[in-house]
């Protein structure tokens, strides 16, 4: 499945988080974490949004005056009791 959200960060010093993903360390699944997902189940746990275990592509874009930037991860989903791990793709 592929997911392109777009949301405004405010310009300015302060540092924003940005929420990718979510699991429940017992469950299999992860969820890619979106403001519907959490409107449609509480808990975040949103079918339309489930990541199996596996690995996947993430291409977080920066756009904005004088900035256009792609940064690009490897988000690895271990399965049931493994935490997620979001790493720089080489």
């Amino acid at each position: 499945a592929s997911l392109s959200p777009t949301i405004d960060i405010p310009p300015g010093p302060l540092p924003v988080k940005l929420n990718l993903a979510l699991k429940y360390l017992d469950d299999t699944y992860a969820y890619a974490f979106s403001q519907e997902g959490v409107t449609r189940d509480i808990d975040g746990r949103d079918k339309a949004s489930e990541l199996p275990a596996g690995t996947y592509g993430v291409t977080i874009r920066l756009q904005g005056v004088g900035l256009d930037q792609e940064y690009k991860f490897r988000l690895e989903n271990p399965g049931a009791a493994g935490r997620l791990r979001l790493e720089p793709a080489l």
